[in-house]
């Protein structure tokens, strides 16, 4: 493996403010990048200044090839692994938000990023693995901010038998990893006082190439990254998002933005649910979260509309408001009618007959597609102009297009594969021959600006859902190329996968969108000049899938913009921003 013959050698840096300069970036007196502009220390915000710049610590590794950026406050430590002689780890620790770390390099033996995190998922849950557990979110893939192949946010529920803390479920995640014993792992850091039964691990694979990999990640209690009060669920989302690692040589600069706040961000989702029976208890777990949910949108400031139908393609995409409305197309349901959405869940096909073994979900998203847009301002049954659109599919069946064949969303039509709904991998032709029949429906729903999250079941546990469920063979796709997340069906608990889809949501609405990548743990805000904390209950926080900033318990009135001021650290050498 590349560079692991060379001495291992560590550095450190604490940074508020210093100063990095390079002629490709235009920089003030003190190296801030402001708004593509040069200007004087003097007209820099209080926030972009040496005192308001949040500092973070640089860790490196040149064995590992790897800079990655830490919360100040972080314990950092060099693993001695033993038995993964091509391995290079260190862990580190924020004990005080119950936060366990871990970084390892090693060797690539998958065909794709997507397919090392597929293995490294079985080598983490299950009996054999760390804990039985779920898949909360696949994770989104692309390229790493240094321009490489990668997974980032893949976030796993791990439930052990017996209480343990994150560090020691850290220390075993990491023996997983490298596929030896957790006695195997030396100077890893000892446990944290706060013991639990249930966990969340979230992680970033990055492809350097075809034989070198990394996998950087973070573990902590589910009570306390769900806790939105507390610190932990961001930190942890810091450390799996893609902002925090580089190569060795890659070096950093402070930069500062403002915005003009004069819009709400506006989003309409769309609820696709399987009506079937094996799949009831799935819908009223949406339901026992609806009015989390839908406090979640509020506190974010989202002016939102929710629709539900069901997978019939008889129905057109025609949205529900529950058995009991007034027949006839239904209507979009307002931030102000919760117990509409809980009505509409539980009868997601509205006043007419239930669809049954109707599981036309391609069709059936195009339908809503079709009968939704194109956006207007004036018909109440369209998407409104510059709302984020997202579709979210839940069921326990592939589409069924994929068994008889369909139609494409522009004519055309597709014969079913070849392979099963049970097939838990497919073959290199198999894989292509479901990438020609989603294609056309993934570059219908771009084209719509469409976003789809898929809650389908898992190629682990194709086992999991009950009554002859399938795997979601096709639903993986639409949600990978929207740019989507997809989870478990067989979650226990479905609210932390939702909150997660509802942010993604809220940050595609956001109105504050970055001109760089930043390192998300740098990032300090302020509105009309007083300085705002990170919180997801009253502040703002950062998704990366947009890039953008949302807000908890902010409010913005249009009518009165604000001016938002944003300082950060970013890598130095970064593709552009999408």
């Amino acid at each position: 493996m590349r560079h692991l013959l060379a001495i291992a050698a560590l550095g450190v840096l604490l940074l508020g403010c210093g100063s990095s300069r390079g002629d490709d970036d235009v920089v003030v007196a003190d190296g801030a990048v402001v708004d593509g502009a040069v200007t004087g220390d003097a007209a820099l915000p209080p926030i972009c200044s040496d005192l308001g710049r949040k500092a973070i610590q640089f860790r490196s590794s040149p064995v590992g090839d790897w800079r990655l950026a830490l919360e100040a406050s972080a314990t950092y430590q060099e693993l001695a692994l033993t038995g993964a002689p091509t391995a290079v780890a260190a862990a580190f620790d924020l004990a005080g938000a119950g936060v366990s770390g871990f970084i390892v390099a090693l060797p690539a033996s998958q065909a794709s990023p997507s397919a090392e995190v597929n293995a490294l998922n079985a080598r983490i849950l299950g009996a054999s693995g760390v804990a039985p557990g779920s898949i909360l979110s696949s994770g989104a893939g692309g390229r790493s901010l240094d321009d490489h192949d990668t997974v980032r946010g893949v976030m796993l529920g791990l439930d052990p038998t017996s209480s343990s803390d994150a560090s020691s479920v850290r220390n075993a995640i990491v023996a997983r990893i490298v596929q030896t014993s957790t006695a195997n792992v030396g100077n890893a850091p000892g446990p944290l006082a706060t013991t639990s039964t249930r966990f969340v691990v979230a992680y970033q694979v990055l492809v350097r190439d075809a034989t070198t990999m990394l996998v950087l990640g973070a573990v902590t209690t589910r009570a306390g990254f769900d806790d939105a009060t507390r610190s932990a669920g961001w930190q942890v989302e810091d450390l799996s998002n893609g902002t925090a690692l580089a190569r060795a040589n890659n070096d950093d600069l402070p930069a500062c933005e403002t915005h003009v706040l004069d819009r709400v961000p506006r989003a309409d989702i769309l609820w696709m649910l399987d009506e079937s029976g094996s799949t009831s208890d799935d819908r009223m777990r949406i339901e026992a979260h609806a009015t989390q949910l839908f406090a979640r949108a509020v506190a974010q400031g989202l002016d939102f509309r929710m629709g539900v139908t069901d997978l019939d393609d008889a129905s057109l995409g025609k949205l529900s408001r529950g058995a009991a409305a007034t027949p006839g197309y239904g209507a979009w349901i307002l931030p102000g009618e919760p117990a509409v959405f809980m009505d509409a869940v539980r009868d997601p096909s509205g006043t007419k007959a239930a669809d049954g073994a109707a599981e036309h979900g391609l069709t059936q998203l195009a339908n809503l597609i079709r009968f939704h847009t194109p956006r207007s301002a004036t018909d109440p049954l369209m998407v409104r102009p510059g709302a984020a659109l997202a579709v979210i599919i839940q069921t326990d069946e592939w589409p069924e297009e994929l068994a008889v064949g369909g139609t494409f969303p522009l004519g055309g039509s597709f014969t079913g594969v070849s392979f099963s709904d049970q097939s838990q991998a497919l073959t290199a032709a198999q894989q292509a021959e479901l990438e020609t029949r989603i294609s056309p429906f993934i570059a219908y729903a771009k084209t719509s600006g469409a976003t789809v999250h898929a809650i389908v079941t898992p190629t682990m546990d194709p086992a999991c859902a009950a009554l002859g469920s399938s795997i979601g063979w096709g639903y993986f796709q639409l949600a990978a190329g929207t740019s989507g997340q997809s989870a478990s069906i067989c979650q226990a608990d479905l609210s932390t996968t939702i909150t997660r889809i509802l942010d993604s949501i809220s940050g595609a609405a956001s109105p504050v969108v970055l001109r760089r990548f930043p390192i998300s743990s740098s990032l300090a805000v302020a509105r009309d000049g007083v300085a705002l904390s990170r919180s997801r209950s009253a502040g703002f926080d950062y998704q990366f899938a947009s890039n953008a900033l949302v807000f908890f318990g902010v409010p913005f009135a249009p009518a009165s913009p604000s001016e938002v001021t944003v300082s950060y650290r970013s890598y130095r050498m970064q593709r552009p921003v999408d």
